[in-house]
């Protein structure tokens, strides 16, 4: 994919999202101004993006790794993969302990991969401000470590539930109207999900943690509180 491609996909996502019925207000505004001052710095008609489409070998189903870093808390990434790559026609599957996979078509899996940078970010800053600001108590219950270990895997759980739930008011809200289908929707393309039992023939699942300790329970659910404030919503970028 060329650079042009790059920024005319981009701009089609962020018009996607501005016009989305479940967008908000907000998102949607925020969404139609970048669009608009990509389109004005690069001298490009609105026609011109919406008439754009990417060849056969840009929407051909393909596989790509995501780093997850070289650190100690990685296995919370795998987890968001696993738990939310399906909200955008994505299926995500293990690659190792230092990389996630996602199987897709390639518009979607660029759309996602945004996301899940913004995604990590909101949380690793989360995880910041709550390993700073803990009581004494909790200093004295549990290694700083294992505080954020705990707190990490709480929200990916905190924020795979959110996903869940936005997807199950947007059926609800769908009963009454047409599909509407955008990069963010409530199923898995038929040819991925083909593609996956040709290739691989089981799914990985997802890891669910168990904390014991009232220390770890605390950063848990502080995790999961955190998770679920997280936006879901990709970051829109500079478009270059």
């Amino acid at each position: 994919m060329t650079k042009q491609d790059r920024l005319m996909s981009k701009i089609q996502t962020m018009l996607d999202i501005a016009e989305r019925e479940t967008t908000t207000p907000g998102e949607a505004a925020a969404a139609m101004s970048r669009a608009q001052e990509l389109m004005l710095k690069h001298d490009l008609a609105e026609s011109k993006v919406r008439a754009f489409e990417l060849t056969p070998s840009q929407v051909a189903i393909e596989r790509r790794q995501i780093h997850l870093g070289w650190g100690l808390y990685k296995d919370w990434k795998q987890q968001v993969i696993f738990g939310t790559a399906k909200h955008f026609m994505l299926r995500g599957l293990s690659s190792g302990v230092f990389y996630g996979m996602v199987l897709g078509r390639r518009k979607d899996i660029n759309v996602y991969v945004t996301a899940l940078e913004s995604i990590f970010r909101q949380i690793d800053a989360q995880a910041a401000i709550a390993l700073k600001t803990r009581t004494p108590e909790e200093k004295a219950m549990v290694h700083g470590k294992s505080f954020k270990r705990s707190f990490y895997r709480g929200a990916a759980r905190g924020f795979i539930a959110r996903m869940h739930e936005d997807r199950r008011r947007k059926e609800l809200r769908a009963t009454d109207t047409a599909v509407h289908q955008t990069a963010i929707v409530p199923v898995i393309d038929g040819a991925i999900k083909k593609y996956i039992q040709d290739m691989w023939g089981g799914l990985s699942g997802t890891y669910r943690s168990n904390e014991s300790r009232s220390g770890l329970q605390t950063a848990y659910y502080k995790g999961y509180d955190a998770g679920r404030q997280t936006s879901a919503t990709p970051a829109l970028g500079t478009g270059e």
